[in-house]
């Protein structure tokens, strides 16, 4: 659904998971590749332009800044969504954005 995903309401997107696994959070799957288990960028649509926006290239960061931008860059971080007058999702962004790469 891509940033699509983030306007809409949590009840509706919600609802697009089969019952059965609507109670399950986080699995392997959204941090891992399913094939090989190495660390993969789940959120991809979010996560790639905003590393790309402060100049990192995803496709040169090693195991060690993957770590890094797996579990601290697209999952423990506060989602910032702006919103219009009308209180309606316009965009999304990281607190991270606009800063600089150093781990």
């Amino acid at each position: 659904m891509g940033l699509d995903y983030y306007q809409k309401p949590f009840r509706e997107i919600h609802a697009k998971i089969p019952e059965k696994h609507s109670k399950l959070g986080v699995a392997c799957i959204d941090c891992h590749d399913n094939k090989d288990m190495s660390l993969k960028v789940g959120k991809e649509f979010t996560v790639i332009p905003a590393l790309k926006e402060i100049g990192v290239d995803p496709a040169k960061i090693d195991r060690q800044e993957m770590r890094t931008v797996v579990c601290g860059a697209q999952c423990h971080v506060t989602y910032v969504i702006p919103r219009d007058k009308d209180m309606k999702p316009i965009a999304l962004f990281f607190p991270w954005q606009g800063g600089k790469w150093e781990i």
